[in-house]
């Protein structure tokens, strides 16, 4: 077994969510998604975890790191020098990847949910001065001709905009619209 499979697993056994499970090993989502997806998204070359992450999967799994390995086959690469790991990150492609995390309705709030539908990517010059986007996908066609049903928008991570700008905003800390 590769070792997103062995996580997702874990995860679908004990009902988790990406988020949940990368709290116990004080990681991201997105990291989880990708050793589950095997897939860089940077790169799309498959994500090969570390020996240290790996203590810490099983740690948070509650297994013995021997009995962690004995399950994985022999399409799973570790890296044993924390360096080399690094190294599959550092890269600086052309374009970035952006999560989209689900659907927002086109004038009516509805509850945030934060689950992975899809990524897009964009033009690595966008994330310049530390800038942080995401994704959601338009349900609905209140707000035609700007959006109609389906589009992916692609939105920066800010703390406030300006009257006559279109944003995602949460209402009440859950519900969000455009």
């Amino acid at each position: 077994m590769l070792l997103g499979d062995i996580i997702k697993q874990y995860r679908i056994e004990h009902d988790m969510s990406l988020q949940d499970f990368a709290n116990l090993i004080g990681s991201s989502r997105s990291y989880i998604h990708m050793l589950e997806k095997n897939v860089n998204p940077a790169t799309n070359k498959p994500i090969n975890p570390s020996i240290e992450t790996l203590k810490l999967l099983a740690n948070a799994m509650n297994m013995d790191l021997e009995f962690l390995l004995k399950q994985l086959n022999s399409d799973q690469n570790i890296y044993l020098d924390e360096n080399e790991y690094n190294k599959q990150f550092n890269t600086r492609p052309s374009s970035a990847v952006v999560i989209v995390y689900g659907s927002i309705p086109a004038g009516v709030p509805m509850e945030c949910i934060e689950d992975i539908i899809d990524t897009e990517e964009i033009s690595a010059d966008m994330l310049k001065g530390g800038k942080q986007y995401f994704g959601l996908k338009v349900k609905g066609n209140s707000m035609y001709p700007d959006y109609l049903d389906g589009d992916i928008l692609i939105l920066e991570k800010v703390d406030d905009c300006e009257s006559g700008q279109d944003c995602v905003v949460m209402v009440n800390g859950n519900d969000r619209n455009i």
